[in-house]
């Protein structure tokens, strides 16, 4: 026969887990939280970058040095007057 009686009626599966085996589960969630700054750190690295392409990308390209050949190597050309 079946004991109708539940001790932990109405109990979450890892507050029951906490009740058992404390320490296990105070290491999981230190391990989750490192976890988890890891990754947001490692998220605003790449918003950074991704920021700075997209500036670099977005540069036209008259702002990108020219080249011309002489004498079969490319030189830059320099520009003297700029209006705007």
């Amino acid at each position: 026969m079946k004991n109708g009686f539940n001790s932990v009626a109405g109990v979450d599966s890892s507050t029951l887990e906490f009740l058992i085996n404390p320490q296990f589960v105070m290491e999981e969630r230190e391990e989750e939280e490192i976890r988890k700054r890891k990754e947001k750190k490692n998220f605003s690295i790449l918003k950074e970058k991704s920021a700075v392409i997209s500036i670099t990308d977005s540069i036209p390209d008259f702002f990108k040095p020219k080249y011309k050949r002489i004498h079969g190597k490319k030189t830059p050309i320099v520009l003297k007057r700029i209006r705007f």
